[in-house]
């Protein structure tokens, strides 16, 4: 072959291997469009991008809150109290912070910030809010913390608000986490669970902690009995207890009258359960507050928007233990088992305070009815009080198994025979036929009761009538239950009665004695039963507290 020939050849070879490899370029770019075309169409259709951009705006919202957080919970003293200038000073240290804030004080109500771009509002209580949930910042509670101090909500005393369930999966999606109390301190390591819409006063767990309805009232101290007068709400006691200890008590036969329901109710567990206690009335239930005055206010209004036995000597409206006039009781004459709130005539709600004329001449379904209208929020509902709850009252009152102080009212308790010095409020006298004199208010010249003579006297009025922070557990008046009661007119001894696990729901249960009885006989403990429809002179209640 000559040279010419063979470059040609060769030349040829060169330009197809040429046209080859451009061919499998353009086929593979080709191929590389059509696939990151279809790419881009999966992770746009299947919301790739977006998740991406949600996750990573999570992460820094989860970071910048856990700035925030840790600002707060740095910002309480030694005494686990709030310090606004240790507050100024974390927010202010905090990175990523837009702009630092002025000097917080005590008037300083939302505070608000931004951090790494995410906004954050501090409220009074130093509870934080973020953009995107609640911000959990309160610090834990120890011995050292002190009384009445917000603290971290145990995990139990939330409740999960359900949205939906997958039911491919079962996985239940919640919509947000509830609570209904507060969690507060009681200076001695124990948690106390406060209502919303009520606040904590003062108190330990082993001596009552005290809560009020007002606002006025918080962290005041204000528990001994000299300073009760000065609270403005209404009052509860937390009373300690554990659902396997929460049962009724059998203080033996000298200390009941008739044979009685030993059930609890199913329903009272949940809130033993969840919070460890329930809160009853510090006082009786009462119908009108004597003021230093000697005026009544606060009061339940009555027929002809009367108050209640408050003024004049009361002829022909009281006559005698039995009295019966519906007009005066929170209930429809015409069916006497009706709770509804707005049954009878009487309107206005009951009140738990010093100085107030208690509930007298009260049935069973009236005492059922007050007490349920007193609140019903969307934290707690309150109620007449339950024969478990009383049983419960009177081991917290001992401090344990010895029961000695609740059998015996010798030294306690409003009764026939005891004499009590160093009243305050008011007192009316009562007769031997069961009529009440009119309520006179107690003067340095009256300010005791006589010995065997009946005399009922208004809420807290004596140093001597408290107990852990109670009042009037014993005697002033009986005290009506929910605890039913075998059939009336039969006792516990009776050999008629030989059904003994069947109750009767027309006589229920009364608890602490009264003006008109015996220390020794009827204390604390004792057990009586009663007609249900009876409105005795000597008949009252006190509400409890369920919280939800």
């Amino acid at each position: 072959m000559n040279k010419r020939l063979k470059n040609m050849v060769i030349s040829y070879k060169a330009s197809d291997n040429r046209a080859i490899t451009l061919i499998a370029l353009v086929i593979t770019i080709v191929i590389m469009i059509i696939l990151a075309s279809i790419s881009i169409q999966a992770i746009t259709n299947t919301g790739l991008i977006g998740k991406a951009k949600k996750a990573r705006d999570d992460t820094n919202y989860a970071a910048a809150a856990e700035k925030v957080a840790l600002a707060v919970s740095s910002s309480y003293n030694n005494y686990g109290e709030q310090d606004n200038g240790l507050l100024t000073a974390n927010i202010n240290n905090i990175k990523g912070l837009d702009k630092k804030i002025d000097e917080i004080t005590d008037d300083s109500y939302t505070i608000e910030i931004i951090v790494d771009g995410f906004k954050f509002q501090i409220s009074k209580d130093w509870s934080i809010t973020g953009e995107k949930k609640q911000v959990a910042t309160l610090p834990e509670n120890t011995k050292e913390t002190k009384a009445g101090i917000p603290v971290k909500i145990p995990d139990k005393w939330t409740s999960q608000t359900v949205s939906y369930v997958n039911t491919s999966t079962k996985e239940v999606k919640t919509i947000s986490q509830t609570v209904t109390v507060s969690a507060i301190a009681d200076g001695d390591g124990n948690t106390i669970p406060v209502p919303l819409g009520f606040w904590y006063v003062g108190g330990t767990q082993s001596t009552g902690v005290i809560i009020s309805d007002n606002e006025n009232d918080k962290n005041t101290e204000k528990i001994s009995h000299d300073d009760a007068v000065n609270l403005k709400g209404n009052q509860f006691v937390w009373i300690p207890c554990d659902a396997n200890s929460y049962q009724k008590i059998d203080f033996g036969n000298t200390y009941k009258n008739a044979e009685w329901d030993r059930e609890t109710n199913e329903a009272e567990y949940a809130q033993i359960e969840k919070y460890g206690g329930f809160y009853v009335s510090r006082y009786e239930a009462g119908v009108a507050t004597v003021d230093s005055s000697g005026n009544y206010t606060d009061s339940v209004k009555f027929e002809n928007n009367k108050l209640y036995n408050a003024v004049s000597v009361q002829s022909g409206v009281v006559s005698g233990w039995g009295w019966q006039n519906y007009n005066f009781l929170a209930r429809d004459s015409k069916s006497p088992q009706a709770m509804s709130k707005t049954a009878g005539t009487s309107s206005g709600t009951i009140i738990s305070k010093a100085n107030s004329i208690p509930w007298f001449h009260s049935d069973y379904w009236t005492a059922c009815a007050a007490s349920r209208a007193m609140y019903s929020t969307d934290s707690v509902q309150s109620t007449l009080v339950s024969g478990t709850q009383w049983d419960m009252i009177m081991k917290f009152i001992c401090g344990g198994t010895d029961y000695s102080i609740v059998k015996n009212g010798t030294t306690w308790g409003n009764y026939y025979t005891n004499s009590i010095s160093g009243l305050r409020g008011a007192k009316t006298t009562c007769d031997s036929s069961g009529n009440t004199a009119a309520w006179t208010k107690i003067t340095d010249a009256n300010n005791s009761t006589t010995a065997n003579k009946y005399e009922i006297l208004t809420t807290g009025s004596s140093a001597s009538l408290l107990k852990n922070g109670l009042y009037d557990i014993a005697g002033n008046l009986w005290e009506w239950t929910q605890e039913a009661s075998y059939a009336y007119g039969v006792s516990y001894n009776n050999s008629s009665n030989s059904d003994k696990n069947k109750v009767d729901i027309n006589s229920y249960m009364l608890r602490g004695g009264s003006f008109g009885n015996d220390p020794t006989t009827n204390p604390a403990c004792y057990r009586a039963y009663d007609l249900s429809s009876l409105a005795c002179t000597d008949r009252g209640f006190r509400p409890a507290l369920y919280i939800k």
